[in-house]
């Protein structure tokens, strides 16, 4: 039997890509010629938001957030069982019990640090990063303490962490030589065209630190013995 010549394949192929952009294009024409199809509608004509939306949409999204506070607050529960002292189960804990970790200070911190990193970019993290920020303090490591919040300040310069801590953040970084990054921090989340409450709060902690250093500057002093001597 003979077999097909190269050329006879090449027609044979012209012939069926023919065929199908043929069915192609009528199906592309009828499907834009039908009034219900996506193609037909002009830019005027698009669908509302809600067509986008199932019912469940803003139920699921809640029960996520549900979800996610269920889990840093199991997260959270745990490491303090395993630090709190003579602590066996959440219950031992003191409802008004302020986080000692007493027990092994580091290795809390580590275990704070990979949960932030397991929540990063939720709301919960920030619920971390304060767990963090107090343990800090109390290990006295001002400098660690100043990495996180400004790391903070930078991802979630909205949230009310950082003007509520926004006094602390500058006295802190005044004995470490650190103040310029921490106002250079402010500075950026006050140009954010929003307001929230945090802008307020570190206009405030601007504003006392700055009175602060001019009555404890030379100048200052030197007046303020002036008006001791005169009286």
């Amino acid at each position: 039997m003979k077999r097909p010549s190269f050329d006879s394949k090449l027609v044979w192929v012209a012939f069926w890509c023919g065929c199908m952009a043929l069915a192609g294009g009528i199906g592309y024409v009828s499907g834009r010629a039908s009034p219900g199809s996506m193609s037909a509608l002009t830019v005027r004509q698009m669908p509302p938001f809600e067509v986008y939306l199932s019912e469940h949409s803003f139920s699921e999204i809640e029960n996520t957030k549900d979800k996610l506070q269920a889990l840093v607050t199991e997260f959270l529960t745990a490491v303090r069982v395993d630090h709190y002292p003579s602590a066996s189960s959440p219950a031992a804990i003191p409802p008004s019990a302020n986080p000692s970790y007493a027990v092994e200070p580091g290795r809390a911190i580590k275990e704070l640090e990979r949960g932030i990193e397991q929540f990063k970019g939720t709301e919960q993290e920030m619920t971390l990063i304060r767990e963090l920020l107090v343990l800090l303090n109390v290990q006295k490591l001002p400098s660690r303490w100043l990495d996180v919040y400004l790391a903070a300040l930078y991802t979630h310069p909205t949230d009310d962490l950082i003007g509520r801590y926004a006094k602390d953040a500058l006295a802190i970084s005044d004995p470490l030589g650190r103040r310029a990054e921490v106002v250079s921090g402010f500075d950026l989340l006050r140009r954010i065209p929003l307001f929230f409450a945090a802008k307020a709060q570190i206009q405030e902690a601007l504003a006392g630190a700055n009175l602060a250093r001019l009555n404890s500057s030379p100048l200052a002093n030197a007046n303020s013995a002036r008006s001791s001597a005169a009286n």
